[in-house]
């Protein structure tokens, strides 16, 4: 319940054409796979930070990458 209850505190970041666009160019210049790509663009769209331990992220300025 208590991970429902987080969820829902979240915001739903449709993927338009202007995310795309930034995914698009995201993965282009960092090598970074599409899904990744999307992530980012979203974060950075939201001034949002990303919390992970997938090493395609280690590093961007917006992430706090945390090894495996």
């Amino acid at each position: 319940m208590k991970a429902i209850a987080a969820m829902r505190k979240g915001v739903l970041a449709p993927l338009n054409d202007e995310l795309a666009i930034l995914a698009s160019k995201i993965s282009l210049e960092n090598k970074l796979p599409m899904a990744d790509s999307i992530i980012m663009a979203a974060a950075l769209h939201h001034k949002a930070i990303i919390w992970t331990q997938d090493d395609d992220f280690k590093n961007f300025k917006n992430v706090k990458y945390f090894k495996k």
